[in-house]
């Protein structure tokens, strides 16, 4: 694994793009740069190759990742993630889909994955006021609700300028 800073605002809103060899195993790679540069809520964008993935879709009734099993080469069709926290500890979820040589497509969680040849990944720190927390009631990172701030005059913006403050919207937690 090769890392580098590309964008940096203290130790806020940083950008890094992090470039995987063939048969590394991304997921893990990406919970240990996240603990060691202390990385806060992120967006995760790649594009690369596997030799084989592992996929998970969301079983609501039990909680759990059914597992999809992609046991060839694919291509990274998508690759979009984020870096959430759940008390204190980092939770990263990555969906992904993947393209097969006959065409066919595979999707869902990316839980694990043997990289083949590359796998370039892209990792920027989300502004202050924009937070994901892992909710281990759903099983998902979703979107805090945060006030705007304090720098911001909302008074005089119009409804299209005034950020939207999301969560408990969620349908997860409508009664």
């Amino acid at each position: 694994m090769k890392t580098k800073t590309l964008h940096s605002k203290g130790k806020a809103e940083r950008t890094f793009a992090v470039e995987l060899e063939t048969g590394e195993e991304p997921m893990s790679l990406l919970a240990g740069l996240v603990r060691r540069r202390s990385i806060g809520p992120s967006s995760i964008r790649a594009t690369g190759a596997f030799s084989s993935a592992v996929l998970g879709f969301l079983d609501r009734s039990r909680s759990t990742h059914r597992r999809i099993v992609v046991a060839e080469h694919a291509e990274v069709l998508v690759f979009a993630g984020e870096v959430a926290h759940h008390e204190g500890t980092p939770v990263i979820q990555v969906r992904a889909v993947l393209g097969l040589a006959d065409g066919t497509t595979r999707g869902g969680h990316l839980l694990e994955g043997s990289v083949w040849p590359s796998l370039e990944i892209v990792v920027s720190e989300d502004p202050a006021h924009l937070r994901k927390e892992f909710d281990p009631e759903v099983g998902l990172s979703l979107l805090l609700a945060r006030h705007p701030p304090e720098s911001m005059d909302v008074a005089s913006t119009t409804d299209d300028e005034v950020p939207t403050w999301i969560h408990d919207l969620h349908p997860a937690r409508l009664p």
